[in-house]
């Protein structure tokens, strides 16, 4: 802001006077940026000045084009309402010249319809008498009464010709159901909707054919106490009567579909579906128990449920490992599919063997999975303070390890069942029979797996709990002393071996004891698991230990009591089993780093990588020479 003439006479020092005129340069500077910018956009400004100058004319020529388009349209839309207003008068004119015309068209059917109906229905021609009623119904009988009054006479006529019509109608229906002559039932079925008696028609047609699956079902049945047992088909007579009587029902309606659909319309055929199919309901019930009164289905009934109560009485007996969940439930599931295979019908033999296996799956095996799930008891599974604890724990174990030895029990008895059930399925059924029977079999034969996967979750929990628990610790102490030895250390452990007695002791004690309240196979199997856990577990603490060579020497003779002993244990060799730990115990005790080479040519279990690791476990070997020679 520039300063006032007062306030510069007011300056009275060279400071103040200083100030002012630094104050007005700078606003001088900027008013002359500001005029230099206006200066540039001068020649742009008037370019568009010069433009705006030439567009002025066409603005005024489109203004004037368009007062010329809006005059245009004014009088184009008084034209149009003007013909509209013509249009409206001549549809109205139009509708009642059309009515009119209906409603002389109207009299003269009526007229019409009085005579023909009368000579109609004296002739017995139902469906020209059917037509003139059907015109007669879509006359608007109110409208023309208003017109002309002399046609009430007319009306009256055709309301006692249709009530006459409709009653000769019922009876001729139902004569020709009784004589069953299909044709003429047919034939006046068409008629109930053009006299407006649709729903009447649609009942009558729905008995008629109700009645028609009843005689084809009551003559299958009869059929069935005619044949004899010698019959090939008797086995199967009953599923090959439902199967008829199905197919019967499936043709009554395809036969009458097309005639209901095109004179009733598309939604009145569920109307006689329904009376159809209870009649084939109430025919296949009579079917089936005339089936339970005549073959021993109750009977296999009840021996289903036998298998159910075996499951909730179970006990074991002393001196068994198994309980009596094993037997009974095999022997009633035994009994029940041989009961059902001397029926001679493959249906209900498969499904006797399908709701056998439905049982083991279902409800054996979840009585044997809860009690796995619930683990095997140690001391730590209780509170010190608790009642009966050792009690409890006993009782639990033994449940524990019966159901392991449950579930292997029924995993034997399921393929002694299903083989002896082929065996006798072949003697009664024809081979194309016993294609289902050995689906059936087949379902019977894979619920091994549901009983092999609590297997599986068992033994790995009583190995987790009873086996590891006491084996890891043991084990451990390889490392707590050193494996450096002189030669005196290396004849003192000969001697004795703390180390080596501890694990044979931890076996003795902890595993070999199950070997009585185990089946066989579980026991060898823990074994192999104990085994395989122990190797694992003490080449991961080798791997962390130095060695000499005698301490080498020590490992391998340490490796090769235990695969002996443990060998001894197990019906399999823990040969396999110890290969990687007897490889690393071999390269341990080589002499000199250049027998390494040799011994690396034989069939390795290792990585190369891993030799590396083992040799460097040797403090006398240097570690440049292991890198030049396993290379």
């Amino acid at each position: 802001m520039m300063a006032s003439l007062k306030e510069v006479e007011e300056m009275m020092n060279c400071n103040s006077i200083q100030e002012m005129f630094l104050s007005l340069r700078q606003q001088e500077e900027k008013v002359t940026s500001d005029l230099d910018e206006l200066l540039k956009n001068q020649a742009h400004l008037e370019t568009k000045m010069r433009n705006l100058n030439q567009t002025l004319p066409q603005v005024t020529v489109v203004g004037k084009g368009c007062k010329i388009l809006h005059n245009t349209i004014m009088n184009t839309n008084i034209l149009a309402e003007k013909v509209s207003r013509k249009v409206r008068q001549l549809d109205t004119a139009k509708g009642r010249v059309d009515g009119c015309i209906k409603r002389v068209s109207d009299i003269i059917d009526l007229i019409k319809c009085c005579e023909g109906v009368q000579e109609t229905l004296a002739s017995d021609n139902y469906e020209l008498a059917a037509s003139h009623i059907q015109k007669y119904l879509l006359i608007d009988q109110q409208l023309i009464s208003s017109i002309d009054a002399d046609v009430d006479g007319s009306f009256l006529v055709l309301r006692e010709a249709e009530l006459r019509f409709v009653n000769n109608l019922h009876r001729s229906f139902d004569r020709a159901v009784k004589e069953n002559m299909e044709d003429k039932v047919m034939r006046f079925t068409k008629l109930y909707p053009m006299v407006g008696r649709a729903e009447e028609g649609l009942a009558k047609l729905g008995n008629y054919l109700a009645r028609k699956v009843a005689g084809k079902g009551q003559t299958h049945l009869a059929g069935i106490l005619k044949t004899s047992k010698e019959d090939k088909r008797w086995s199967v007579m009953y599923a090959d009567t439902l199967t008829r009587l199905f197919e019967d029902t499936a043709r009554v309606v395809e036969g009458v579909l097309p005639l209901v659909e095109e004179c009733y319309g598309e939604g009145s055929v569920e109307r006689i579906l329904c009376c159809i199919q209870d009649e084939c309901v109430r025919q296949a019930r009579a079917t089936f128990t005339n089936f339970l009164q005549t073959r021993n289905v109750i009977d296999i009934a009840s021996a289903i449920n036998n298998s159910e109560q075996a499951v909730s009485l179970e006990r074991r007996e002393e001196k068994s490992l198994a309980s009596s969940i094993v037997d009974d439930t095999c022997y009633v599931i035994q009994k029940s599919v041989q009961r059902a295979i001397s029926s001679k019908n493959v249906d209900t033999t498969c499904a006797m063997i399908n709701n056998a296996a439905s049982i083991l799956s279902v409800d054996v095996c979840k009585v044997l999975l809860d009690v796995i799930i619930t683990g095997y008891p140690t001391s730590s599974s209780y509170s010190w303070n608790q009642q009966g604890t050792e009690e409890q724990m006993k009782e639990q174990r033994e449940a524990f390890l019966t159901a392991l030895n449950n579930a292997r029990a029924i995993i034997e008895n399921i393929l002694k069942l299903a083989k002896g059930f082929e065996a006798k399925c072949e003697k009664n059924f024809t081979e194309e029979m016993m294609k289902k029977v050995h689906s059936c079999l087949s379902c019977l034969r894979d619920v091994q797996s549901d009983f092999s996967e609590v297997l599986r979750k068992g033994e790995a929990s009583l190995c987790k709990v009873a086996v590891y628990s006491k084996l890891h610790p043991v084990v451990a102490e390889v490392t707590s002393t050193s494996h450096i030895l002189s030669e005196d250390s290396f004849l003192s452990l000969q001697l004795e071996d703390p180390w080596l007695q501890e694990v044979v002791k931890m076996f003795g004690e902890v595993v070999v004891p199950l070997e009585s309240l185990l089946h066989t196979e579980i026991y060898h199997s823990i074994v192999s698991t104990s085994i395989s856990e122990m190797t694992e577990y003490l080449e991961k603490l080798v791997m962390m230990c130095s060695f000499s060579q005698l301490g080498g020497l020590m490992l391998e003779r340490r490796l090769r009591f235990l695969s002996t002993y443990l060998s001894s244990l197990s019906r399999w060799s823990a040969r396999e089993q110890f290969a990687r730990l007897n490889y690393i115990a071999l390269l341990l005790c080589a002499e000199q780093l250049s027998e390494v080479s040799e011994i690396f040519f034989i069939s390795s279990p290792l990585s190369i990588q891993d030799v590396r690791k083992c040799l460097k476990l040797r403090t006398d070997f240097r570690r440049e020479e292991i890198e030049k020679i396993i290379n």
